[in-house]
């Protein structure tokens, strides 16, 4: 399963999640509905070619969103919600 660069960065504004830039990334950093900055983050490279993510690079950033593969899917295809996202960190206890 791949994903288009530009379509996994839409996703995740959509869904709560802020960009921000750092030194040698653009990192994306989750907040939750009270504004509260969270430890769920990941990161794009900045000036990257790369306009498609394959397994390689989708394992490590399902590890850093906390998410499976099917809910990562969902994440991005649209199917899971920001809230229903809220509820598996919540499930976690990280948020």
């Amino acid at each position: 399963m791949n994903f288009k660069t530009s379509r996994i960065k839409s996703a995740l504004v959509k869904k709560g999640f802020v960009e921000t830039s750092g030194a040698n990334h653009d990192k994306y950093i989750y907040y939750t509905q009270e504004g509260k900055k969270t430890s769920v983050f990941t990161f794009f490279s900045r000036g990257s070619s790369l306009k498609e993510y394959g397994e390689s690079l989708l394992g490590p950033m399902r590890l850093q969103l906390k998410i499976n593969k099917d809910q990562f899917s969902g994440l991005i295809n649209c199917p899971l919600s920001q809230n229903n996202y809220e509820d598996i960190l919540k499930s976690q206890g990280i948020v």
